[in-house]
């Protein structure tokens, strides 16, 4: 029997494609988009950038018809979680908003996005967790679990795990964390 691959893109790739992307409608994409251009003025986290950022990711993705799951802006580079519902809707929407950034930004992108299928459950909560903890380094906190709980408090007040973090001191726990998409302006921003 031969391993289905979950992982495309990035660095990964060599020269050519020479096998399709994995793609799933069943199961979330972790799809990752890198610059290293995107620093100073040109960075995503720049007060300039951010906003209009978030609002052209919602925007593109309720114009693909396609759900983001989850968003962190780290700077030089997006983790988006998103939910595909046909596998059309993955090419419409990486081709506006890729185009649509480099442009506004004049930025370059360093590889073709890189993406990975991810299981529901365990894998899901644990890629949210690894997109908490990137977005304190991004911020140039520690990732001390009192951090962890509070920047969780901040996206989602009602996280109920948070004092159980704190008291068992387990930094593996695999909190639930809402959108952080949530309710965002719509429009054209770039």
């Amino acid at each position: 029997m031969q391993k289905i691959k979950s992982s495309f893109g990035g660095s990964l790739l060599k020269g050519n494609a020479k096998s399709a992307r994995p793609l799933s409608v069943r199961k979330p994409l972790h799809l990752i988009l890198k610059s290293s251009s995107a620093r100073g003025e040109r960075s995503f986290l720049h007060r300039r950038w951010s906003g209009r950022m978030r609002a052209t990711l919602h925007t593109h993705a309720k114009k693909s018809g396609l759900r983001i799951l989850r968003y962190q802006n780290v700077g030089n580079h997006l983790h988006l979680i998103i939910q595909l519902t046909h596998r059309s809707q993955y090419a419409f929407f990486v081709r506006s908003i890729t185009g649509r950034i480099a442009q506004a930004m004049q930025i370059k992108w360093d590889h073709r996005p890189f993406t990975r299928i991810i299981t529901w459950g365990r894998d899901f909560l644990g890629m949210t967790n690894y997109m908490l903890k990137n977005q304190l380094d991004a911020m140039g906190l520690p990732r001390t679990p009192e951090r962890v709980v509070r920047l969780s408090q901040r996206l989602s007040p009602s996280f109920s795990g948070a004092k159980a973090l704190l008291r068992n001191g387990d930094f593996t726990t695999k909190p639930s964390f809402p959108s952080v998409m949530g309710a965002m302006g719509q429009g054209r921003l770039f």
